[in-house]
């Protein structure tokens, strides 16, 4: 394959990991589909350099997964690289989660790279291209109030390293990326907090807003530099990763220390 490659990146609206990933790689010379369910939401850095194509997707549905896979072949240049990145987050004490709304945030986090993976393999196979899946370090944690997305983080590990098993012998190399914590506009994204009135948990009300609106929790380190630490991991490695603060201590406490200390 050439050195530069074709790489399509889900959720790449702005001040997210997504977009942030898009630029680094765009200055790196790679042509790089830029997608979101909004396209408004492309920043406009992204939207103005020759080497980024804007698409509108959403990963929660099979058409538009489908005119994604569409518009990528039409450009004629096939794809080396498919980036799930796209996900949403739900803080709800697990008692008063609306199941609908945990319905939504597995389609968007867990299905969509399926959905995703799926539709792309084709192409990806072709050019003995990769799939790169960012998960979480919240996947291999149990924090109250976030249960809903930390599992569906937990679900999204398994799958990816599944499929690594599954296509590293028919070409296609897989890399699942457990991002620590990077501050980002994912929580603007989140259903509004409203417990119900007979909830329990009434008392601590503040504290879940607190993590709704991601005040709570560890202090993250900028999105760009954490996009731009990334890119050679992205365009080599394969297996599982752990980047970003607070990532190393947790694959040292869920490898090596009994779960009851943390």
């Amino acid at each position: 394959m050439s050195s530069k490659k074709r790489i399509l990146i889900t959720g790449c609206s702005v001040n997210g990991i997504g977009a942030a990933l898009a630029l680094a790689l765009a200055r790196k010379g790679h042509h790089v589909f830029a997608t979101a369910r909004t396209l408004s939401k492309i920043p406009e850095s992204l939207v103005s350099l020759s080497n980024v194509t804007s698409v509108q997707l959403d990963v929660t549905s099979s058409e538009s997964v489908i005119e994604a896979v569409r518009v990528v072949e039409d450009h004629g240049v096939g794809l080396d690289v498919l980036i799930n990145n796209a996900g949403i987050g739900y803080t709800m004490p697990l008692l008063d989660v609306d199941i609908e709304i945990a319905q939504r945030t597995y389609d968007a986090n867990l299905w969509g790279v399926l959905r995703m993976s799926q539709a792309f393999a084709p192409l990806l196979l072709r050019s003995r291209g990769r799939i790169v899946t960012l998960s979480s370090i919240g996947g291999v944690t149990n924090t109250p109030w976030i249960g809903i997305y930390t599992s569906s983080k937990s679900a999204i590990t398994t799958i990816s390293e599944t499929l690594r098993l599954e296509l590293a012998p028919i070409g296609i190399n897989v890399l699942t990326v457990m991002v620590g914590t990077v501050t980002t506009s994912f929580h603007s994204n989140e259903p509004e907090v409203s417990l119900p009135s007979s909830s329990i948990f009434l008392g601590v009300r503040d504290t879940i807003a607190q993590w709704a609106s991601g005040q709570a929790g560890p202090r993250g380190c900028p999105v760009q530099t954490f996009a731009d630490s990334i890119v050679d991991d992205i365009m080599g490695k394969s297996g599982m990763i752990w980047r970003g603060p607070n990532s190393t201590l947790l694959w040292f406490a869920s490898k090596w220390m009994p779960e009851w200390l943390w």
